[in-house]
Parts: C-alpha cells; sequence; structure tokens
C-alpha cells in the first residue's frame, strides 16, 4: 500500500468482478483501489467499487496517542522518535523529530486525510 494510507476495502470476488469489468488485470485494479494510478481508468474502478460496496478506509501507523484535556493538545510519539502535537486551541498542528526539532508546522484546519499523511510523513523520518 502506498504511504498515503488510504484504500477502497472490497471482497476477492469484487476486485476481479472488476477487473473484468474494466477489462484490466487484477494488479490494474489493485493500484487503482490503492490510489497507486490516478489515471482515468483508475478513478472509473474506484467509483464503480464503491457502487458495489467498498468502503475507503485510511491506515494510520502505528504510534502513542495522550491527549491532554488540560492544555488542549494531543501528542503522538512514534516508534522512530517523531512526534506529533496538535494544539487545538490554536488550530495548529507540529511534527518533530526524534532530536525535537521542528520538521513542518501546519497552522490551519487540515482533512482527516491531510492528517493521516502528516502522520505517515511523521512515521518516515
Amino acid at each position: 500500500m502506498k504511504t498515503n494510507g488510504r484504500a477502497i476495502e472490497v471482497t476477492t470476488k469484487t476486485r476481479q468482478e472488476l477487473a473484468k469489468v474494466f477489462d484490466c488485470t487484477e494488479r490494474m485494479v489493485w493500484k487503482a483501489l490503492t490510489w497507486d494510478s490516478d489515471t482515468p481508468l483508475a478513478r472509473k474502478i474506484r467509483v464503480a467499487a464503491i457502487e458495489k460496496g467498498g468502503r475507503v478506509m485510511n491506515w494510520v501507523p502505528e504510534c502513542e496517542t495522550i491527549h491532554c484535556t488540560a492544555d488542549g493538545t494531543m501528542h503522538q510519539t512514534f516508534g522512530n522518535g517523531a512526534v506529533i502535537v496538535a494544539d487545538f486551541g490554536r488550530r495548529t498542528v507540529k511534527v518533530t523529530d526524534r532530536h525535537g526539532v521542528m520538521q513542518k508546522g501546519v497552522s490551519v484546519n487540515i482533512s482527516l486525510q491531510e492528517f493521516a499523511n502528516l502522520q505517515a510523513w511523521a512515521a518516515s523520518l
């Protein structure tokens, strides 16, 4: 799966049906469902997969999450030592590496998908 952590979950039977309907390989269906391909064919496959009951899933790397209600922050610590700190009051998200050096800061509301991408990025530092 690509590091964006997003995929459409369908049954094996549905993947086989999609390959047959779109006259392509099951590998192409997999690439479409994991956003490893973003061609017009891949977009059609994704639409059809959802119409057939597929669910868009977001995967996030394993991390320890601590919610600090006293100061309105959330801290996520990854196995590589990277830390994400989301400050809900200030509406900021910061990523530091294992040495505590800030690598990225975001000072706007971000979507769940953007946050999942940020988690994948932090886990890869």
